[in-house]
C-alpha cells in the first residue's frame, strides 16, 4: 500500500481554507515485469487494483495474457504526481495483449494498450469485455480485423470514456465486433480500415450496436464506412454524437454510420459536427493556464483540471474528477466511485450493503436486541433480554438463582449427591424426594413420594419406642 498525501484549498478559502487530503492507495505493485502483473492477477481472486506500471521492449511476453476469469476487474490505480491519470498503466508490446475465452469477462479501468500488431484485445465468441477510461493508441491487425478489439461471434463489447487513435486493421480500424456493444463517451481520431470499412467501428451482420455521445474524427477506409460500418442495420444512436473529416478513399466523407443499400452505400450523418484535429497531439503542458478562456468550450474536456472552476459546466465532463469535490453533491452519481473509502461514514448507511466489511466495527457495548441466530462464541456479559432460543452449551453459574425453577432441569436425577449439602431446608418443598435426605427436615411434607427413603425418619423411631413400652405394662398387668 501507498500513501500520498496533498493540500487542496475550497473556495470557501476566508472559513475554511486549504485542507490536507490525505489519499490512500491499496495497490498491488507490478513493476515492469509482464509475469508479475500474471501474479498480481492471480492473486486478485477476480479484482486486481494494480499500482502504475510500464510493461515494453523485453519485458513483453512472448503470448497474450489468457483470461480464464468468469469476471476479472483490473483496475490501475491513479498517481497524483500531476501526470496523466490515464496512462498510468501502460502495455506497449507487439503481438496481442489480452484473450479472452469463451464464457470469460475482463474489465480494464484506466490502462493504454498500445504497439500491438495482432489486436490489443481478442475475444473469443462467447467471450465478454468491457474498458472504462482506457486509451488504445498504435495499434494495428495487418492480417486480421479489428486494430485495438476483436470480437467474435456472439460476444459483448461495451467502451466507456475511452480514446481510440492510430489504430488500423483490415476492417474495423479500432474495433471489429460481431456481437453486441455499447460505445459511449469515448473519441476515434484517425484508425483506418485498410482493406474495407468501417474506419473506426466496423459492427458486423446479427449484431445491435448502442451509440452514445462519442466523437469520430478523421477516420479513414478503403471501400465504405470511414466511420461507422452498420452491417445489420441494427446501430442506433443517443445524445449527441458527432463526426468530421471521415473519409474514403474515393474522397466522399461520410461523417455517421453507412450501410450498404443495393450494393451502394448510404450515410446517415451524425447532427453535430466536430473540429477534427490538425495533426499529432501537442505536447502536454505541465500546468493549466493562468486564467480562464472567455467562452467556455462546447464539449467537455477529456481530462478534469487539478481545481473544480467557479462556475459548474452546463454538461458533465467524460470523465469524473480524481479527487473529491470539498462539498458533496446533492445528488448521488450514476456509478459508484472505483475504490471504497478508507474511513467509515459519519451517519451509517439507511440500508445494509450487499457484502460486509473486511474488519467488524468495535462496538462499545451489547446490542439492544440479541441475534435471532446463536453466535459461535458466547459473549462475556449476558445480554439484557433473554434469548428466544435456549443456547447449546450451558453456562456455569457462579452464584445460586434467587428463585426455584418452575420445572427441573434435567430429565434424570442426578447419580452422585452434593458434596454441600443446604443446611437450611428451602422455602418450597420439592415434587420429588431426594436420594440423601437433608440434614434439617423441611417445614412441609413433601406432597407426594415415589420412592421410600433409606434411612428411617426420626418419625418412625420414636413410633418402635412407644411399641414395646406398652408391651411390657401388659405383661406386668397379666
Amino acid at each position: 500500500p501507498r500513501t500520498t498525501m496533498k493540500t487542496i484549498c475550497t473556495p470557501f478559502v476566508l472559513i475554511i481554507g486549504c485542507i490536507p487530503l490525505v489519499q490512500s492507495q491499496f495497490c498491488e505493485p507490478v513493476g515492469s515485469s509482464w509475469q508479475s502483473l500474471a501474479q498480481a492477477i492471480e492473486r486478485s481472486f477476480g479484482f486486481a487494483i494494480l499500482c502504475p506500471f510500464e510493461i515494453r521492449g523485453d519485458d513483453c511476453p512472448p503470448q497474450p495474457l489468457p483470461v480464464h476469469n468468469a469476471d476479472l476487474y483490473m483496475l490501475c490505480e491513479p498517481s497524483f504526481d500531476g501526470s496523466d491519470p490515464f496512462t498510468g498503466c501502460l502495455i506497449d508490446c507487439p503481438g496481442t495483449h489480452f484473450k479472452i475465452g469463451a464464457f470469460e469477462s475482463l474489465t480494464l479501468d484506466g490502462f493504454t494498450l498500445q504497439g500491438s500488431t495482432a489486436s490489443a484485445i481478442d475475444v473469443q465468441p462467447f467471450g465478454s469485455f468491457v474498458a472504462y477510461h482506457t486509451n488504445f493508441v498504435n495499434n494495428v491487425n495487418d492480417a486480421g480485423n479489428g486494430g485495438a478489439i476483436d470480437a467474435g461471434a456472439q460476444s459483448s463489447v461495451r467502451v466507456m470514456f475511452s480514446n481510440f487513435q492510430n489504430n488500423a486493421a483490415l476492417n474495423g480500424g479500432a474495433i471489429y465486433h460481431q456481437g453486441p456493444a455499447i460505445i459511449r463517451g469515448s473519441t476515434f481520431f484517425d484508425n483506418e480500415a485498410t482493406n474495407g470499412g468501417g474506419g473506426a467501428v466496423f459492427s458486423g451482420a446479427m449484431t445491435t450496436t448502442n451509440l452514445v455521445r462519442n466523437v469520430f474524427g478523421g477516420n479513414r477506409a478503403a471501400y465504405f464506412g470511414p466511420a461507422i460500418f452498420d452491417g445489420s442495420g441494427a446501430v442506433t444512436t443517443s445524445g449527441d454524437n458527432s463526426g468530421c473529416s471521415n473519409i474514403i478513399s474515393s474522397g466522399l466523407e461520410c461523417n455517421g454510420i453507412t450501410s450498404l443499400a443495393n450494393g451502394n452505400n448510404r450515410c446517415n450523418g451524425f447532427p453535430v459536427d466536430c473540429i477534427a484535429p490538425t495533426g499529432s497531439p501537442s505536447a502536454t503542458t505541465t500546468s493549466p493556464s493562468q486564467s480562464p478562456s472567455d467562452r467556455p468550450s462546447l464539449r467537455p474536456t477529456n481530462h478534469p483540471t487539478a481545481t473544480p472552476t467557479s462556475a459548474p459546466s452546463a454538461e458533465p465532463s467524460t470523465h469524473p474528477s480524481r479527487l473529491p469535490s470539498g462539498i458533496p453533491s446533492r445528488s448521488p452519481t450514476e456509478v459508484p466511485s472505483r475504490s471504497p473509502t478508507n474511513l467509515p461514514t459519519v451517519t451509517p448507511t439507511a440500508f445494509p450493503t450487499e457484502r460486509p466489511s473486511s474488519t467488524p466495527t468495535a462496538s462499545p457495548g451489547p446490542s439492544p436486541a440479541p441475534s435471532l441466530e446463536a453466535s459461535d462464541t458466547p459473549t462475556q456479559a449476558p445480554s439484557v433480554s433473554p434469548s428466544s432460543q435456549p443456547s447449546r452449551t450451558p453456562t456455569q453459574s457462579i452464584s445460586p438463582t434467587r428463585f426455584p425453577t418452575l420445572e427441573p432441569t434435567t430429565l434424570l436425577p442426578t447419580i452422585k449427591a452434593s458434596s454441600n449439602p443446604t443446611t437450611d431446608p428451602s422455602r418450597n418443598p420439592s415434587q420429588q424426594p431426594t436420594v440423601i435426605p437433608s440434614i434439617v427436615p423441611s417445614r412441609e411434607p413433601t406432597l407426594k413420594t415415589l420412592f421410600p427413603t433409606i434411612s428411617p425418619s426420626e418419625a418412625s423411631n420414636q413410633s418402635q419406642r412407644k411399641t414395646k413400652k406398652d408391651k411390657k405394662r401388659l405383661r406386668k398387668r397379666v
